[in-house]
């Protein structure tokens, strides 16, 4: 109820101004979204601030190429909110945006991701695969892999970013292959058959 009467209002907003809400988003969300986040603000944000819900809200309800355009201040947002030494509940949101966000075709598609789908794969995604006791912590794996699994099939990293990270990878990846979740074992499965293609592909 909360968001749809935000939702209203901004549609309200977009046609007095003679645009659709995407163009309205396009407008405003550099500015809106930079003021946010920038200064490290998120270091003291929890999964129940209200900055968090109105970082998510912003990203999920513009388009996915608005979305690309932020990731400059949204990346180390993400990144930093991911930190396996933050709480559990917050990391899982902040996947859940990652996932909805690489589920975007336009987001996906954009030059930006391309740009930063290193960063993501190494800084974010990587370090929520280590296995830590817990159903919690099983949840964060999974959301993980998810993540994973979209971005490496987006062909937005390189063969030999992904072979040169096998070292650190590897192990993460055969572990999933024991996780308790089935859908863990399933994702990392299709995921180490993706790295060794990269080897393969990569052989140095």
């Amino acid at each position: 109820a909360v968001r749809r009467r935000a939702v209203d209002p901004r549609g309200a907003l977009a046609a007095a101004g003679g645009m659709g809400a995407d163009a309205l988003h396009d407008l405003e969300l550099p500015l809106l979204f930079g003021t946010l986040v920038r200064g490290g603000a998120y270091v003291g944000w929890g999964v129940d601030s209200a900055d968090w819900h109105l970082a998510q809200a912003l990203l999920r309800q513009c388009g996915g190429a608005t979305a690309a355009a932020v990731m400059l201040d949204a990346v180390p947002m993400l990144a930093g909110l991911l930190d396996p030494k933050r709480d559990v509940m917050l990391r899982l949101t902040a996947l859940s945006l990652l996932e909805h966000l690489l589920a975007d075709a336009t987001f996906a598609a954009s030059n930006d991701l391309s740009d930063w789908a290193e960063h993501i794969y190494e800084a974010m995604l990587l370090p929520n695969l280590v296995w830590r006791a817990g159903k919690p912590s099983e949840q964060i794996r999974l959301a993980a892999y998810r993540c994973l699994s979209r971005l490496t099939q987006l062909d937005k990293l390189a063969a030999a970013a992904l072979a040169s990270r096998q070292q650190t990878a590897l192990p993460l990846y055969v572990s999933g292959l024991d996780d308790d979740h089935v859908d863990t074992r399933r994702l990392a499965c299709a995921v180490l058959a993706l790295a060794a293609a990269a080897r393969h592909s990569n052989p140095s």
